[in-house]
C-alpha cells in the first residue's frame, strides 16, 4: 500500500511541475489560447495578447504562492517570541 501511495504522490508532483513548466512563459499563451491576437471591438489584436499574457502571468504567481502554501516552503515570519532559527 505504500508503494501505491508513493507512486500516485509521484505521479501527482510529475504532473504539477509539468503543469507549471508548460505554463511558464507568456509565449505559451498564443499555444494555449490560440485566439490571443485577434482584435475584439474594445481593443487590438496586441491589446487583447496583453492582457491575455498578464491574466495568464498572474494565475501562474498564484499557483506557485498556492503550492508554496501547500508544500510549506515559505519563510518564517518571525513574529513570535519562540527562537526560530
Amino acid at each position: 500500500m505504500t508503494r501505491l501511495m508513493r507512486f500516485v504522490g509521484g505521479a501527482c508532483l510529475c504532473a504539477v511541475v509539468l503543469m507549471i513548466a508548460a505554463c511558464s512563459s507568456p509565449s505559451m499563451v498564443g499555444i494555449n489560447y490560440p485566439h490571443a491576437r485577434q482584435p475584439t471591438l474594445g481593443e487590438t489584436g496586441d491589446e487583447h495578447y496583453q492582457r491575455v499574457s498578464r491574466v495568464a502571468k498572474h494565475d501562474r504567481r498564484l499557483l506557485q504562492e498556492d503550492l508554496d502554501l501547500l508544500f510549506m516552503t515559505e519563510r518564517s515570519t518571525r513574529l513570535t517570541r519562540w527562537h526560530t532559527r
